[in-house]
């Protein structure tokens, strides 16, 4: 036999076994971006091959959080942050990406969704300093409210480039970058051939195609009650679809018999006092369901779901009555309309 024919059997044979090894589920775990991360995608490879798409997962996780996190000082959002207002600040394609759809979401909910709103959450305890003993005065609320609002920032894609109107101004994308990322790896898995995956990251979740044996993925929505653990429901659905929750029952704090949630109206420069406890979003990419999510638990109630209706955002609202021990949950008209056309299928 010549060497050319040879070779060309091994091919055929190292093809048809990848061809006809049976689909299985890789996984890839760990943490980043303050939290922990699951990816898992349906495959043919080697478990080596499954491990150099692990690698290529991690360094794209650094590169997110080298480009948005406000922890990391030489972040490129940290430091924008502290660049002097009035000039534009290059920045990488990804940074004007996330801003611009921050922009469109802010100013689509009415500055529900605000990532100038750090300051605030900063002034109530929320963010790197430690709480204060006292609650904030309208005089320190008037103060903080003076430096948000998204009109204070512009974003360019050609060059990619932001500018701020003022040295104070900086931006905290954390309510919609972790779902931002989560579209990234998406977008590494896709080009890699893998289309059935589910990616999630701190909650916020993207699902591709579908699982093992072509079922669809299958997700619980917790309810949001303070101090339990449980189950509002269990959906089963099919991608592309990215899902993120917002809610107010983990972070907060109680004070002279008040409690004060994490999720600031930056409208008002105050914790939200609506019965509203969580939001469920329902999107084509997971940064439009994070950003959603929090512009509609900002919302609450019957505005959240006005404005979801408005905007055709699929989502849940879950709020608790006043005196009633369980929750009220409200589905807007996309959300409906992702149940009748099999998108999302609720499991009983």
């Amino acid at each position: 036999m010549k060497k050319g024919a040879g070779i060309a059997i091994m091919l055929i044979a190292a093809a048809f076994l990848i061809l006809f090894r049976p689909p299985h589920e890789a996984l890839h775990a760990g943490d980043t971006m303050g939290t922990t991360f699951r990816v898992k995608w349906i495959t043919r490879e080697s478990a080596r091959a499954s491990d150099a798409v692990r690698s290529a997962l991690d360094a794209r996780l650094e590169e997110i959080n080298d480009l948005l996190s406000t922890y990391r000082e030489n972040s490129e959002l940290s430091r924008f942050n502290r660049a002097p207002g009035g000039a534009w600040f290059s920045v990488s394609p990804e940074t004007a990406e996330v801003v611009a759809r921050a922009v469109a979401i802010y100013r689509a909910s009415g500055g529900a969704f605000d990532p100038t709103v750090g300051p605030l959450v900063d002034l109530w305890g929320f963010g790197p300093p430690e709480r204060p003993v006292a609650l904030p005065d309208s005089a320190a609320i008037a103060g903080a409210l003076a430096l948000r609002g998204m009109e204070r920032v512009e974003v360019r894609s050609e060059p990619p480039a932001l500018r701020k109107g003022e040295d104070a101004t900086r931006l905290d994308l954390s309510a919609i970058a972790k779902g931002y990322g989560v579209d990234l790896l998406g977008r590494l898995l896709e080009g890699r051939g893998f289309d059935d995956y589910f990616i999630e990251v701190g909650g916020e979740i993207l699902l591709g195609g579908e699982g093992v044996g072509g079922k669809p993925w299958r997700l619980a929505i917790e309810s949001p009650r303070a101090g339990v653990r449980e189950v509002d429901r269990v959906v089963e659905a099919r991608g592309p679809l990215g899902i993120a929750s917002s809610g107010t029952y983990r972070n907060y704090f109680d004070r002279e018999g008040n409690r004060y949630s994490h999720t600031i109206d930056p409208r008002t420069g105050r914790p939200v006092t609506h019965l509203t406890a969580g939001v469920s979003v329902f999107a084509t990419t997971c940064m439009d369901a994070d950003g959603w999510a929090t512009a509609l638990l900002v919302s609450g109630g019957e505005a959240a779901i006005a404005l979801a209706d408005r905007e055709n955002v699929a989502a849940i609202v879950l709020s608790e009555p006043s005196g009633a021990r369980t929750l009220d949950a409200r589905e807007s008209k996309a959300y409906l309309l992702y149940k009748d056309n099999g998108t999302i299928r609720e499991s009983p």
